[in-house]
């Protein structure tokens, strides 16, 4: 079984920024953006089952640590937009998950370890970096970046080779850096390549301070004084022990899913969903895998895809384009070749156009 489980609240911010301003903007069209971000990864799949994860309104962490994401705010309509996502959800028969005081990470984590004890295998959709500690063998993240056409498969490899370390020590790392879109301080003095190196050397935060008498001087001035800082946001970083129900969630009902998106003036999303999940079912090899597909899907298959109009560039999620703080081991940005903070979403670019392949992993 191969389970799609996506970050409801991080597409749903997506969509919202993307589609508010333009002519697309009628009905539900936080839902019609959700399940056209959902159809534009299926390519990737195709997907047995398909979970939704939604924050909960009351937020443990903003309880316990009053600075997490205190500066984030959330526009009335989309609020609004964000309560009525899980019934419209429901009534296109996609499963929704929703724990008290817990964020979708945290069930999304939860559903990725419940998945991989079934045997199963799961893709997480989602464009928060904290979720790279799940990656594995059998867990994969789909990160959309500045766009959706920027979308980064993340497996095992991919981790090492973007930030030196396995996946799971990423989450020690990101302890370590801080995380300036979630008003998590970093430790003074040290950057994302020190902290890279170090887990390299000692494993995580435990293995690190056991051997500080080890380490150079500076760095182990640095991790002395900062040694509050990083456990505190190795607590909050941590997923919340929940439970996802599984055996709720079943696969994409593709007529039950347009006829709702058609009673919400979401006509468009239903037939681009419809197109993009045949498109991939009769081009997947191997899914379970992780494979490819062995040769190209024939030139006819190639359609012209209805766009979505993302006429007015706005910020998207910030955790889909969250900036790190200045790394004090280079002079460049950590993301100097990414653009940071706000940047447009371009909906129509989730499908491939006419001529080109399907961006594959």
């Amino acid at each position: 079984m191969h389970l799609l489980a996506v970050d409801g609240n991080s597409m749903a911010h997506r969509a919202w920024h993307a589609i508010r301003d333009g002519d697309d903007a009628v009905g539900a069209f936080v839902l019609g953006g959700v399940v056209t971000l959902v159809a534009g990864v299926w390519h990737h799949g195709p997907f047995d089952l398909v979970l939704v994860a939604l924050d909960d309104e009351v937020n443990q962490r903003k309880q316990s640590h009053p600075t997490y994401k205190a500066d984030r705010s959330t526009d009335p309509d989309l609020r609004t937009r964000l309560r009525e996502l899980p019934g419209h959800l429901a009534d296109a028969g996609i499963a929704t998950a929703t724990v008290a005081g817990a964020e979708a990470d945290d069930l999304l984590a939860a559903a990725a370890h419940q998945a991989t004890s079934r045997g199963w295998r799961t893709s997480i959709l989602s464009g928060d970096r904290d979720l790279l500690p799940l990656v594995d063998d059998r867990v994969r993240l789909l990160r959309p970046r500045a766009t959706m056409s920027d979308l980064v498969v993340y497996e095992p490899s991919t981790v090492v080779a973007e930030y030196g370390v396995e996946p799971v020590a990423y989450r020690h790392l990101a302890a370590l850096r801080g995380d300036p879109s979630d008003g998590l301080p970093g430790v003074p003095g040290i950057g994302a390549k020190t902290a890279a190196r170090l887990l390299a050397e000692h494993g995580d935060l435990d293995g690190l301070y056991a051997n500080l008498c080890f380490l150079p001087p500076r760095d182990e001035r640095a991790l002395r004084q900062g040694r509050a800082v990083a456990y505190d946001n190795l607590a909050v970083m941590t997923p919340l022990d929940v439970t996802v129900d599984l055996d709720a969630v079943g696969p994409l009902d593709v007529d039950r899913a347009r006829q709702a998106l058609d009673a919400l003036d979401q006509s468009r999303a239903g037939r681009r969903l419809a197109q993009h999940l045949d498109l991939a079912e009769r081009n997947a090899v191997l899914p379970p895998a992780w494979e490819p597909p062995r040769e190209p899907p024939p030139p006819d298959v190639l359609e012209e895809w209805d766009d979505l109009e993302a006429a007015n560039p706005v910020a998207t999620d910030p955790e889909a384009a969250e900036p790190e703080a200045a790394d004090p081991d280079t002079d460049l940005h950590p993301d100097d070749a990414i653009p940071v903070g706000p940047a447009p979403v371009d909906l129509g670019r989730l499908v491939p156009q006419h001529g080109e392949q399907p961006q594959l992993f």
